[in-house]
């Protein structure tokens, strides 16, 4: 009579619930289902009453389930909804299908009845796989631009922790990926990239300073990676980018580009200059030998008692001037790619010089002055353009320079002030 009177209760209050309901006694023994219940088995809900709750789970979970059923019915508790289990439940045709079970309870002893609240959630996890295999697509996508990138490349959040890494940077650093993701890139530099760089200390520090100090806005930070014995030499142009939205907003993507053939070829580049100056310097020599007028005091005293800046201060500030101007000239033209023909103001400086009677080292020393006078303002990136292009403008004022004396010795003329040459 008591159980009629508990079916009539329970399928007042809960017969009509979207969810499914199962009631078992303290002996796991179903004593009352709902219609969604049913639906959701297959079963009958004849075929269910008096029957253990095991029926509804696959066999090989029935003699684990009625273990931790006994367990639950000596300590019983709630237990929400989503805590956590992968569990799985058995329709009456034998199809299996994942749920959440929420477990709620009342009496106690042979009185207790709990009651369990199944969701299937097959539609969940098919879109929970999904999403899975989407990310995993993504990412796959992700790394595989990112790894084919000639360019090293770390991702950091804002807390400096490591994100990820790239193949290029594994290579240029000697680390691994699943080494690094986590650790704090500052840590990382110092006690793994530090040790192999030249003069580590200001790379350092302009990381660790952060977005303020870190190298941005088109300048670039050199590093030179030193030779081991399983790691080449190479130098490194690091340049960080802030990430300014999505998941990573407020931290960082660094690169770094690989420059090691720039950087020798303009290594070989810079001693061919000096082998053409030196050679340059010596046919000037001859050739002022050739060039040099009858010897008087005036002219003795120009051409070898005193260089050129103390013998004749005014003229030479006027030429370091313009020569400074040429030299502006050139960065322009590197910069902006543009055509000026910096030949015929160079032409017009050699002539000055070939007038006063300048040897190759006024020609040094007037480069020097006025490169020394562009370090003191110009920030480093425009310095470097000043020593890349003033090699060039050096051996063309050279060779203008040695022209102007063969004229002359071969003319036998007076030389013309202003003239260009």
């Amino acid at each position: 009579m008591a159980s009629v009177r508990h079916a009539i209760r329970f399928d007042v209050l809960l017969g009509s619930s979207a969810e499914c309901i199962v009631i078992t006694d303290c002996q796991g023994e179903i004593i009352w289902v709902n219609e969604r219940a049913e639906n959701l088995f297959g079963y009958r809900r004849d075929e269910l009453l008096g029957r253990t709750v095991e029926m509804l789970l696959p066999e090989r979970l029935r003699r684990v389930h009625a273990t931790h059923r006994g367990k639950y019915a000596a300590h019983p508790r709630n237990r929400p909804m989503g805590a956590g289990l992968d569990l799985v439940a058995r329709r009456k045709d034998g199809s299996e299908f994942p749920v959440e079970i929420a477990l709620s309870h009342a009496g106690e002893g042979k009185d207790l009845l709990i009651m369990a609240t199944v969701a299937d959630i097959t539609a969940r996890r098919a879109m929970e796989v999904e999403l899975a295999e989407s990310e995993a697509r993504y990412r796959s996508l992700i790394d595989a631009v990112l790894d084919s990138s000639a360019s090293g490349v770390v991702i950091r959040d804002a807390d400096f922790g490591v994100v990820w890494v790239n193949k290029v940077l594994e290579e240029f650093f000697g680390v691994r990926r699943s080494e690094v993701v986590g650790e704090d890139v500052r840590n990382l530099l110092r006690l793994r990239v530090g040790p192999m760089i030249e003069s580590p200390e200001a790379f350092l520090q302009r990381v660790a300073e952060g977005d303020e100090g870190a190298v941005g806005s088109g300048e670039d930070f050199e590093i030179h990676v030193l030779p081991a014995e399983n790691r080449p030499e190479r130098w490194l142009e690091y340049r960080s980018e802030p990430i300014r939205a999505g998941l990573f907003a407020g931290g960082r993507i660094d690169h770094y580009y690989d420059g090691t053939e720039l950087k020798r070829a303009e290594q070989a580049r810079v001693q061919l200059m000096e082998e053409r100056i030196r050679e340059l310097e010596s046919d000037l020599h001859a050739l002022e030998r050739v060039a040099r007028p009858p010897t008087a005091a005036v002219t003795a005293h120009l051409l070898g008692v005193l260089p050129l800046r103390e013998a004749a201060p005014a003229p030479f500030a006027e030429m370091s001037r313009d020569y400074g101007n040429v030299m502006d000239e050139a960065l322009e033209r590197r910069i902006y790619k543009t055509g000026q023909n910096l030949s015929e103001p160079l032409s017009e400086l050699a002539g000055r010089l070939g007038f006063l009677k300048a040897t190759p080292r006024d020609v040094v020393e007037l480069h020097s002055g006025v490169l020394k006078e562009k370090s003191r303002s110009a920030p480093p990136a425009r310095m470097r353009g000043y020593l890349e292009e003033g090699h060039l403008l050096l051996v063309e004022l050279i060779g203008h320079l040695a022209t102007w004396y063969r004229n002359q010795a071969f003319n036998g003329c007076e030389p013309e002030p202003g003239k260009r040459y």
